[in-house]
């Protein structure tokens, strides 16, 4: 019995991509990790953290900036530093545009408004 090259190569070429997906699919997390600070419940824990600290720099009339409001949150009591261990800037602008277009909204003085009248 007789192989033409052809047939070889294309029989290790499909091998060794069966080998290669496997590879791959079992290195992927497929589990929620233990400090997920992404998900809906972390990231509802933040929204209210952020809506403490943005109400409490409204009320003592301080600046009202991204850069305050990250402040205000990592000095929040509530705010579990162990989870959110990897919450920086970066974050909190994210989370303030989600707020933002959930809520149907433009800017920081919307937000005051809002938190104002649902408080």
């Amino acid at each position: 019995m007789e192989f033409k090259l052809e047939t070889v190569m294309l029989f290790f070429f499909v091998a060794l991509l069966i080998i290669s997906i496997w590879k791959i699919y079992v290195f992927l997390p497929n589990k929620e990790l233990a400090d997920d600070d992404k998900n809906k419940e972390a990231t509802m824990e933040l929204e209210r953290v952020m809506e403490e600290s943005i109400l409490a720099l409204h009320v003592e009339h301080q600046e009202l900036n991204a850069m305050t409001i990250f402040e205000k949150m990592q000095s929040n009591k509530h705010l579990d530093k162990k989870h959110f261990w990897r919450f920086n800037q970066n974050r909190l602008n994210q989370l303030l545009e989600l707020y933002k277009v959930e809520n149907g909204l433009s800017d920081l003085s919307e937000i005051v408004k809002k938190l104002e009248q649902s408080h």
